[in-house]
């Protein structure tokens, strides 16, 4: 088990995921997205693409998945607590034309991808 009181460095996804399970709490946020899109809503996706990306190189959001019919949207985020998950979810160029539900987790698993080990042989 990997001890984080002595090494304060989380330079590896490893690590940061070790961080995340032991030391954050997981939120689903499920989204009511407005039928039909407006043409302000439609503007506003490519940025609130680009808040996204950051968000799950930060790790702050561990997923994002929208539903076929495009009338909800989930949201998987790390954070301490639900004031922090508000927080996160307010950044949102969208946040204005979705009403949001916040659940706190007990657990969430998901399957790891298993990169097999390089060999010189």
């Amino acid at each position: 088990m990997f001890n984080f009181k002595n090494n304060k460095a989380l330079d590896t996804p490893e690590k940061a995921n070790l961080y995340t399970t032991f030391y954050m709490n997981q939120f689903m946020v499920t989204f009511e997205l407005p039928i039909p899109f407006t043409t302000d809503f439609i503007e506003l996706i490519p940025e609130q693409r680009d808040v996204i990306n950051t968000l799950l190189a930060e790790q702050k959001i561990q997923s994002y998945s929208l539903s076929m019919n495009r009338d909800k949207l989930w949201c998987m985020v790390n954070a301490s607590s639900k004031y922090e998950v508000v927080n996160i979810v307010n950044t949102f160029p969208l946040i204005d034309y979705m009403p949001y539900e916040v659940s706190e987790l007990m657990f969430h698993n998901v399957a790891t991808i298993q990169i097999p080990a390089f060999s010189l042989n």
